[in-house]
């Protein structure tokens, strides 16, 4: 199995902080300029063999997308110069996950971490993979290896032989265990700055803002919900469902406010 990564540290720049911080809220722009440079670094080793065959895969999810698949699409966007040099064929595949972590990945410790993620149900559609495929799994970071290791005892659980290559924008190689949630907070602290990445970058949902969003205080959601575009309430909507958030008490409150929203605009 083969590993890349954009960066390899144990320390990251303030600006490091703030981009990372945005793109797994939401920022398309900044997971355009990710996408561009891991594109850079990876294309022409990732490539170098003619007439092959991927199936490209972001972190797991059940129905709404991580941040990760953002970084999947420019990547595969900026990568179609080598693909098309290479006579190479891509299909994109789904680790489909039966969970949503309700409390923040970032926040927890290697313990918690290892635990939570271990009582996730992982599956893949082997009948989609074809014995020539190279399969190729993208994340944003890699911290403590746990997901790459669920990854690995899925595709030995279902005796899938293929070559395996794995890709991370940032591989953390320290022990600070704050540091992950530092990256995705550091310039995300209330919807005040959610409301910067709509209105300032191209904003893209994934279940991370999905969840910030919902678990506002009352008054801070209604403010910002208030002013979101009918698209944006409506998006909202139907993802919080899709993933089930409604059920959980932590989201519920702002959901049912959600709820009159778009019922009572006529949406639905």
């Amino acid at each position: 199995m083969k590993s890349y990564s954009m960066l390899q540290t144990s320390s990251f720049t303030e600006k490091q902080f703030s981009d990372y911080s945005r793109f797994k809220h939401g920022s398309k722009t900044v997971a355009r300029i990710f996408g561009k440079t891991l594109a850079q670094k990876i294309g022409q080793d990732l490539f170098k063999e003619q007439n092959k065959s991927f199936i490209i895969y972001p972190a797991p999810f059940n129905n709404v997308p991580t941040a990760s698949s953002a970084l999947r699409d420019y990547l595969l966007s900026f990568l179609s110069f080598e693909i098309l040099k290479s006579n190479s064929k891509i299909k994109q595949g789904k680790v489909h996950r039966l969970y949503s972590y309700d409390n923040d990945y970032g926040r927890m410790s290697k313990e918690d971490r290892q635990k939570a993620i271990s009582s996730d149900i992982f599956s893949i559609d082997k009948s989609f993979i074809l014995p020539t495929d190279t399969l190729v799994f993208i994340d944003d970071i890699k911290i403590t290896g746990s997901h790459e290791e669920r990854i690995k005892e899925l595709l030995a659980r279902e005796n899938i032989t293929n070559e395996v290559i794995f890709i991370y924008f940032y591989e953390y190689t320290g022990d600070d265990p704050v540091t992950e949630d530092l990256l995705n907070h550091f310039c995300v602290k209330n919807l005040k700055d959610i409301n910067d990445i709509i209105r300032n970058d191209k904003f893209v949902f994934n279940t991370r803002v999905i969840k910030f969003i919902l678990k506002a205080d009352i008054e801070e959601f209604v403010s910002f919900i208030t002013y979101q575009s009918d698209i944006f309430q409506e998006t909202l909507y139907h993802y919080s469902i899709l993933n089930e958030y409604y059920n959980n008490e932590k989201y519920s409150v702002n959901f049912s406010i959600l709820h009159s929203i778009v019922t009572k605009n006529n949406y639905l």
